[in-house]
């Protein structure tokens, strides 16, 4: 079964993205200069709340970069005792210059890791962010030899732990293998890819887990890639015994155990609707799903919606791009985050941003916690291609007025 259609918005974003990629054609100078910034921001809270102070310094070399900076206690002056709401705060985080895109971002042991797309020629960097989101580290991927416009070429990636792994497309497919300073350990064709459907979502499916690597395709099959040699196995048809749930997506939980996201849509000319969005248990020796631990409810906009690999009580979290909720080992839903209740679209957005149909404003916001209290909250603006970052902190009940 090959995937008739995509999701409207979702070509919309891309195509703006794509755009942008062709606008620019050379490296960027790289700056060799030291900088160092104070600035000083009173939080729009209540008056018991201290003011925020944030201090960067960054240092810069033509492959790497790191800044430095340090936040002031944003909390109450005094131990607030009072609940946790599900309203956050949001402060603006300093990235380095010049980062466009991003590919994928998620949780890693200690912080935050991903790529970007970085520079006026759109090349791929590494990205680390610190846990306490006071150190950001990026280091740019040096690309295979003779591979053409490479940093132009379309790419996939996955994270392993201390790795990279990409998937290029180009005359062959290519399998590079990176460390996480930008080295390239190696790089593998892969034979017979053309086979499969592949399109720019697949970064979204693209994962690893222990040795294999896994993608979902459009038309709902997965594969397996073999991280030493690049063979391509194990292809699994999740609509085989289900076509109910007509897009399905293959993830993975908080103690790397399979989930799968199924999602009922229907279509219409240049729009999309999910209808039911489900999370099951999926074993992956049967192609089979068990129980269904989370079902979607009535608050999102029916457009998008994404599964996070979990952290501490969590074993994962749904994304509706309305709200962030947590779900506990025995189904337990927590709200975390009220995204339209926290007005994040008027803090994040600005006026020249792309609005992207049939959607709600923040449709590409990325939200990854580090636990229960905060969340590292990333947003591109459209058609700028320009990726800012934010912390975002739970409020407590007695400082919402």
């Amino acid at each position: 079964m090959k995937h008739k259609h995509y999701f409207a918005a979702m070509i919309s974003a891309a195509l703006l993205l794509t755009g942008c990629q062709q606008k620019h054609t050379t490296e960027p100078e790289q700056d060799t200069s030291t900088q160092t910034l104070t600035e000083t921001q009173q939080p729009a809270t209540k008056d018991n709340i201290s003011t925020q102070t944030a201090t960067e310094t960054q240092t810069t070399t033509p492959e790497h970069i790191i800044i430095t900076q340090t936040f002031a206690d944003t909390g109450t002056t005094v131990q607030d005792t009072s609940p946790l709401s599900n309203i956050v705060r949001c402060e603006s985080i300093k990235l380095p210059d010049d980062i466009r895109s991003f590919d994928k971002l998620e949780r890693s042991a200690d912080g935050f890791r991903g790529i970007v797309c970085y520079g006026k020629g759109l090349g791929r960097a590494y990205l680390y962010i610190s846990e306490d989101m006071q150190m950001i580290e990026l280091s740019l991927l040096n690309p295979p030899e003779n591979q053409g416009d490479y940093t132009r070429a379309d790419q996939w990636f996955a994270l392993g732990k201390g790795e990279i792994w990409s998937i290029t497309r180009g005359e062959k497919y290519l399998l590079s293998h990176y460390a996480e300073d930008g080295t390239l350990l190696s790089a593998i064709p892969i034979n017979d890819f053309q086979d499969y459907q592949i399109d720019y979502r697949i970064n979204e499916s693209f994962v690893c887990v222990g040795d294999v690597l896994y993608m979902t395709l459009p038309d709902s099959s997965v594969l397996q890639i073999d991280k030493k040699t690049a063979e391509v196995s194990g292809v699994m048809d999740l609509l085989k015994d289900d076509t109910y749930y007509n897009y399905k997506l293959l993830c993975f939980d908080r103690d790397d155990k399979p989930v799968l996201l199924q999602e009922k849509v229907s279509y219409a000319p240049d729009k999309h609707t999910i209808n039911e969005a489900v999370v099951s248990e999926f074993d992956l020796e049967s192609c089979s799903c068990g129980q269904t631990i989370y079902t979607a409810g009535d608050n999102w906009n029916k457009t998008k919606i994404s599964v996070l690999k979990g952290c501490g009580e969590y074993r994962f979290f749904i994304n509706t791009y309305s709200e962030l909720i947590g779900i506990k080992d025995d189904g337990t839903q927590d709200l975390l985050i009220d995204i339209d209740s926290s007005d994040l679209d008027t803090q994040i957005m600005i006026p020249d941003d792309y609005y992207v149909p049939y959607t709600n404003n923040l449709f590409d916001i990325n939200i990854i916690p580090v636990d229960e209290t905060r969340f590292l909250g990333l947003y591109e603006h459209y058609p700028e291609c320009r990726t800012e970052a934010f912390r975002l902190t739970r409020k407590h009940e007695s400082e919402i007025t």
